[in-house]
């Protein structure tokens, strides 16, 4: 029991609880973000690459991109021109510069449609 002192032995208050697992679990976020961010890839292109074909809007070929020839350079983004940039935007994310790169209404969409699926159907 205690000691008159007004402490109560080894056992903290809750308060002082939570704060050490608010303390802990920002810690561990904080760490788990560095290390996502600052890990490296070693990208490789396999050696079965197949070749693509470039087509028309009428499905006529235009050109074909053979493999590997084509696919050793990564670009930046800059090399790449607008219209492909806002023509892969248009088909993948159009509010990909809205949303910082988590997109809620995207993910809760998903979600309502997995549902509603029985399963999943969307990303």
């Amino acid at each position: 029991m205690g000691d008159g002192s007004g402490q109560t032995g080894l056992m903290p208050s809750p308060s002082r609880l939570r704060l050490l697992c608010v303390v802990l679990s920002l810690a561990a976020t904080a760490t788990s973000c560095y290390r996502y961010e600052t890990r490296e890839f070693e990208i490789t292109i396999p050696e079965n690459a197949e070749s693509s074909v470039v087509v028309a809007r009428d499905g006529r070929p235009i050109t074909t991109l053979v493999a590997p020839e084509n696919r050793t350079s990564a670009r930046t983004l800059f090399e790449i021109p607008l219209l492909v940039r806002n023509a892969v935007l248009a088909i993948e994310d159009e509010r990909f510069y809205v949303h910082d790169g988590m997109d809620l209404k995207a993910i809760i969409r998903a979600a309502r449609t997995n549902l509603e699926a029985g399963g999943i159907s969307q990303g």
